[in-house]
């Protein structure tokens, strides 16, 4: 069982509250720190800086998010450009440097090759100096729109709008902060946020959602706030679209492995689960497990985007064992909204 998975459990964490509590004292301390240091040495862009980002770790939805954006932007005429700090996990490659093609990004971390896969013709600055990145992107190119990914907390650079995903289905992530809880930070930090994106909308009621954009907007009165829900579609290892399948052996190794498969459920799917740990670096041994848990089920195997970055090396284009991979796209209630707001963003730049 994963570590994370085994701290979801209410018992679990009252148990280690003793080694939880002084370290969550500890990290919030440390946060503080970081942002004052970073704050001091913080750099504005020629450039709109719009960050798609969270309050908790895991899974809120920021890819999809981060894709739409993109492309509406596109559709208004800019050229955006991503910032990425790009988690490698554990082993991986933690190259930095501006990648604008998928030759380019073979070198690069699992993250930065997703980006590339799924944003081909916008250029991905990599690395933990984001400015520096963003310098170099400026200097070679037309691109005029910077979108920060994951930078709620990133404090080095100032933005024009703050976006936060926050999850319908778990939105204060225990309600503490990092270890004992799964908060990045408290939800007072919700005021920095000038748009938040209640997404997964379609996995709760409307009471439910109703009671989460009312403490949203107690934390965050100026903030546009939109409810959004993902729709999910499958698609062969080459592309093609491929009809949803009754029953799959479900794998993923991404931060909320239970989201993906509630969302395989919702759209009829009976998954049956196989979880590595966030950021897991696949290799041959591992497909073979898959290959031989789906063949003894009966049944193909459905991963996500991200995973399939690090699978599809390990998968013979003649593999027996049929895979589809799971795609999330974003669906607005309110999309006239969203689109007004960001026109506003760019016009005061």
């Amino acid at each position: 069982m994963r570590f994370d998975s085994l701290l979801d459990r209410p018992g679990v964490r009252l148990a280690l509250s003793p080694v939880l509590l002084p370290a969550t004292a500890l990290y919030f301390l440390g946060l503080h720190i970081d942002r004052a240091l970073s704050r001091a040495r913080r750099r504005r862009l020629p450039v709109p800086v719009l960050s798609v980002g969270n309050l908790t770790v895991g899974g809120t939805g920021k890819t999809p998010v981060l894709l739409r954006l993109a492309a509406d932007l596109r559709d208004m005429g800019r050229s955006p450009f991503v910032l990425t700090r790009g988690y490698a996990g554990l082993g991986a490659s933690t190259r930095s440097g501006v990648v604008r093609s998928a030759l380019q990004a073979e070198s690069f971390s699992d993250e930065v090759r997703l980006m590339v896969d799924l944003l081909p013709d916008v250029p991905i600055g990599a690395g933990a100096d984001r400015a520096a990145s963003a310098d170099a992107i400026l200097a070679a190119g037309p691109e005029n729109v910077a979108l920060l990914d994951d930078g709620f907390q990133h404090w080095r650079l100032d933005r024009d709008l703050d976006i936060v995903c926050v999850d319908a289905t778990d939105p204060w992530g225990g309600g503490f902060l990092l270890p004992m809880g799964r908060l990045r930070e408290t939800r007072c930090a919700l005021s920095r946020a000038g748009l938040v994106l209640v997404t997964r909308c379609e996995r709760v009621t409307a009471a439910a959602s109703d009671a989460i954009v009312d403490r949203i907007r107690r934390h965050a009165p100026d903030a546009l706030v939109l409810r959004v829900r993902f729709d999910l579609s499958f698609a062969s290892p080459d592309g093609r679209p491929a009809p949803t399948p009754p029953r799959a052996l479900a794998v993923s190794g991404i931060g909320n492995p239970a989201a993906f498969e509630e969302s395989l459920k919702a759209w009829g799917v009976e998954p049956v689960s196989l979880r590595f740990a966030d950021h897991h670096r696949y290799a041959g041994d591992d497909w073979d497990d898959i290959r031989a848990r789906a063949r003894t089920a009966g049944v193909p195997v459905v991963t996500t985007a991200k995973d399939w970055v690090k699978l599809r090396g390990l998968v013979s284009s003649t593999e027996a064992v049929p895979v589809l991979v799971a795609a999330q796209s974003l669906a607005f209630d309110d999309t006239a909204a969203w689109k007004h707001r960001l026109g506003a963003v760019l016009a005061g730049r």
